[in-house]
């Protein structure tokens, strides 16, 4: 039987991301992409 390969692409939108205090970018950031990251674990 044929193994099958699955590539799963996120994505995110952060848009007013360099308006803000870059400790308030790094921690939406790290918001966004989390669940994500759990996901591959």
């Amino acid at each position: 039987m044929k193994k099958l390969m699955f590539h799963l692409i996120g994505n995110a939108h952060l848009d007013p991301v360099w308006l803000w205090d870059w400790r308030e970018g790094l921690n939406e950031g790290l918001i966004t992409s989390s669940p994500a990251g759990r996901s591959l674990t």
